[in-house]
């Protein structure tokens, strides 16, 4: 009789689980549908996001127009060119035709070291720009990945949750037939009701949860909350550091902040050169061409032999060398001592930057040990938990225990 019992009770259970399964999947599945959700794997969404992503976008930007300087740094050397036209009178002539009409032609070179320094100081503010691209770019794969993986576990979460309330539901349904049957208590029924309702405030919680991280992921990675997306993939494991030694020394030559702080120091030491080509001299090169009617009226322009156009121009070389800067405290040499100080800050940032950055990864390998340490441990306690199960499933072939048995095993 309780062995009819018992298998007629395990039935009863086994077409609820089923039951409430099927329930449970139609329900995702119009979920789904209706809310229009797409799934990405990680490659899909990285690509999205570098594609879609504001910020990232506003780099790029920044990256495009200091190559553009970069690229156009030797204009620098180009001369002005300007043409010019003017006509006038003079007041108090008593001629018939007091008009006069001057057309010119001029150009001005000017060559100093500053002019080679400043496409120096270019070039190397593209490359800072390139950095800053190549850091934002490695921040929103991070960013992505993290988020992606996150949810990800966030769906196992909710996953294993959602079996446990089916568990402890089918545990209090049991416990309603064993208190109807007088095998247990009241109190032990209302036990395990509240066991089972305890575990649906905290699947709500979690559910809430992964839709809010939902949406923010959508946002990340360029598109709006109204199509949000779930992620597809799975979680794997770390690749293992072979050596860790060569591995602190390679990344910390990559480190991006520290080639920003070298290339602060390389654009303090630009600046210091900068404010003391202000001592040297500069050579300029100029020469103009002008025509000059000063009959423009009365005479004809064109077509005489002896045209009443004049003809004017000039070539000249020009030698200016600063005095001011030879005086003791002037703007110049202040700057001078400025840069130089501004040199030894970017210095001692450099060492400070560095000093950290061998903390940092030193802190990151030992928990990446950690890590790997934790991930065989888990291992064994999966390999324990299938064996576990495993003998659970054999004794509930026999007979030895029933579905809600073999289920928390499950768990």
């Amino acid at each position: 009789m309780n062995q009819n019992y018992r298998g007629r009770k395990n039935r009863d259970l086994k077409n609820r689980h089923v039951n409430r399964l099927h329930g449970v999947m139609c329900g995702l599945l119009l979920v789904l549908v209706a809310g229009g959700l797409d799934a990405l794997t990680l490659e899909q969404a990285l690509e999205t996001a570098l594609r879609n992503n504001i910020g990232i976008e506003l780099d790029r930007v920044e990256l495009e127009r200091r190559l553009r300087a970069d690229q156009s740094a030797h204009n620098r050397l180009y001369p002005s060119i300007s043409a010019s036209s003017q006509l006038s009178r003079d007041i108090y002539s008593d001629s018939d035709d007091p008009w006069a009409a001057q057309f010119s032609l001029s150009s001005n070179l000017s060559l100093s070291v500053e002019s080679v320094r400043r496409g120096q100081l270019t070039a190397l503010q593209y490359r800072a720009g390139e950095l800053n691209y190549q850091t934002a770019h490695a921040a929103l794969v991070r960013d992505v990945s993290n988020a992606f993986f996150g949810l990800l576990l966030e769906e196992e979460r909710i996953r294993i949750r959602r079996e446990a309330v089916a568990a402890a539901r089918e545990r209090f349904e049991l416990a309603e037939l064993e208190f109807e049957s007088g095998r247990i208590s009241r109190y032990d029924l209302l036990s395990q009701r509240v066991a089972y309702e305890n575990q649906r405030p905290e699947l709500a919680q979690l559910e809430d949860s992964y839709y809010l991280a939902r949406r923010e992921f959508t946002l990340l990675i360029g598109l709006t909350p109204d199509d949000p997306v779930v992620p597809q993939g799975t979680i794997t494991a770390p690749r293992r550091l072979t050596n860790e030694v060569e591995f602190l020394s390679g990344y910390l030559e990559r480190r991006p902040d520290l080639v920003r702080a070298r290339l602060q120091i390389e654009e303090r030491r630009l600046s210091r050169s900068l404010a003391a080509d202000e001592f040297l001299p500069t050579l300029s090169l100029s020469a103009s061409v002008n025509r000059r009617n000063s009959t423009p009226f009365t005479e004809a322009w064109f077509g005489a032999d002896e045209s009443p156009w004049a003809k004017g121009g000039s070539l000249g070389v020009g030698l200016s060398v600063p005095l001011g800067t030879l005086l003791p405290d002037s703007q110049r040499r202040v700057a001078v001592e400025d840069a130089d100080r501004r040199v030894r800050e970017a210095e001692l940032q450099y060492r400070q930057v560095l000093l950290r950055a061998e903390n940092e990864v030193e802190a990151a390998l030992r928990r990446l040990r950690r890590a790997a340490n934790s991930l065989e441990l888990l291992d064994l306690n999966i390999e324990l938990a299938e064996e576990a199960y495993r003998l659970a499933e054999s004794s509930y072939k026999q007979g030895q225990i029933d579905a809600l048995e073999l289920r928390n095993a499950l768990l």
